[in-house]
């Protein structure tokens, strides 16, 4: 494949995506539209390998009448099988394709901001875009399930053997620090300083070296181990924290205390119950977006 050209000098964004979620990629990119800076410009790249021409269309009218914004599909078939493997938690293989920001199709981008397709963003992405990096080669959020997962001792298992979230971590993955490992949702990228640090057949070994349970997520953990800026959760705020806030048990409530914000700028809806799929907290917030 050929490596992908910048339309000009942007806020690059990168999804990735397949037919069943692009209505709700659409949602997204739209939520992030209404928030940005009229400004300045605004790159966005899609991933996949089977999307169909409808939504295509429907997603790329969102840019009409806009002035600054591009918003390109890249079918990445010919990668699919180097990153096929089983996806652990995950329920596609199209979120293996932010690994391909290691590849040569992007050497032509110096950063890059990776989102899910599950979001919606209240705030100008542009901000976390320009964050400074400070010399790591990433910027992310804490994975703030970890708390939930740690404090119950709930396990987690590979290869038949549970794990506790944090001895995970540690004995499977080789991550020193467990609290720095950070959910792979909303991700800045430098890609010069990650491209001189992993190479691509390095990413992809380390895919195919065991079936990991949150399979790219922790890829990435492990490859940047100690080279990831944590930034405030208001720029992935998981729609957990909601739950536990308001949950009737206090030592819950109180893991997730110092993670309460009236200001998030993108919300995360993890889990495999979705606000189009049914109630799910700040649920309203994407409703509110899908309808308009």
């Amino acid at each position: 494949m050929q490596p992908i050209q910048q339309a000009f000098e942007p806020v690059s964004i990168c999804f990735a995506s397949d037919d069943n979620y692009a209505p709700y990629l659409k949602v997204a990119i739209y939520s992030l539209l209404c928030n940005r800076n009229r400004e300045r410009s605004y790159d966005i790249i899609i991933l996949h390998k089977r999307i169909s021409r409808e939504h295509q269309g429907e997603i790329l009218g969102l840019a009409d009448g806009k002035s600054g914004v591009s918003i390109r599909f890249v079918n990445v078939v010919e990668a699919d099988r180097e990153l096929q493997s089983d996806v652990g938690c995950y329920y596609a293989v199209e979120t293996n394709y932010r690994l391909l920001l290691f590849s040569k199709l992007f050497q032509n981008y110096r950063r890059m901001l990776y989102l899910d397709c599950d979001i919606i963003v209240t705030g100008d992405v542009g901000e976390l875009f320009d964050v400074d990096l400070e010399g790591k080669s990433a910027a992310g959020v804490e994975d703030v399930g970890f708390r939930w997962l740690a404090y119950t001792k709930r396990a987690i298992f590979l290869d038949n053997k549970p794990y506790n979230v944090l001895n995970y971590c540690t004995d499977v993955l080789g991550i020193k620090d467990p609290g720095g490992y950070v959910n792979a949702g909303v991700l800045l990228f430098d890609l010069e300083k990650c491209r001189q640090k992993v190479s691509f057949r390095d990413v992809v070994e380390t895919l195919h070296s065991r079936n990991f349970f949150y399979n790219d997520q922790d890829v990435l953990n492990i490859l940047l181990e100690g080279n990831i800026k944590q930034v405030d959760c208001k720029w992935n705020y998981m729609n957990n924290i909601a739950f536990y806030l308001e949950c009737d048990r206090k030592e819950f409530r109180e893991l997730y205390l110092d993670l309460r914000r009236e200001d998030y700028r993108i919300i995360h809806y993890i889990s495999a119950k979705k606000p189009w799929n049914g109630e799910v907290p700040m649920g309203e917030v994407w409703q509110k977006y899908a309808d308009e």
